[in-house]
């Protein structure tokens, strides 16, 4: 799986798709600019592919990005919304389990993906939720190191203001890719 990942696409984004990074940034006013110019841009469809699965029914739709920006997103993870695509299509499917106890009907899938924003290299996982009809739906988590092997295991959501939840969320899926990745073997 670490060859696989390895040897995966990196996506190369300039990181001022979505907005400008000029400081001091109004993170407020950057969350809400994602869902426009992901919906401006056709982005919201259902049909995207997988390379690593051959799975050509994923969905990105604004809920699943709405989830994903109120799980913390900072400046990174915000960029990374206009590699969206391209994430999914070149993500490594890692580990599939169970979803939640309150999400019985869903499965989740696990996959890591490279992202390069102006030269700054980024970890990114990503879960592909799948429900019992076989609909499949983004979410994402950012890692914000060069590598697998620099990330701590409770990785926080880059803002002081998050909550203990969304760093363990986090962290567990840094956990899962580094576990599956094979990182310091």
């Amino acid at each position: 799986m670490r060859i696989r990942f390895n040897n995966s696409p990196t996506v190369r984004i300039s990181g001022d798709e979505i907005f400008t990074w000029v400081e001091p940034l109004d993170i407020k006013l950057i969350r809400s600019m994602v869902i426009p110019w992901i919906k401006e841009r056709g982005k919201f469809r259902n049909d995207y592919k997988n390379t690593d699965t051959g799975w050509c029914n994923i969905c990105i739709t604004p809920k699943g990005v709405k989830n994903s920006i109120q799980h913390g997103a900072g400046p990174e993870k915000i960029q990374c919304f206009a590699a969206l695509p391209e994430m999914v299509k070149n993500g490594v499917l890692v580990k599939t389990h169970g979803g939640k106890s309150h999400q019985r009907d869903m499965i989740e899938h696990i996959f890591a993906a490279k992202v390069d924003i102006n030269g700054k290299s980024m970890v990114v996982g990503f879960v592909i939720k799948e429900d019992s009809n076989g609909k499949r739906f983004y979410d994402h988590e950012l890692t914000e190191k060069k590598n697998l092997d620099e990330v701590p295991s409770q990785v926080g959501a880059g803002e002081p203001e998050a909550h203990n939840a969304i760093r363990l969320r986090q962290g567990s899926i840094i956990n899962i890719l580094k576990k599956y990745l094979g990182v310091n073997k």
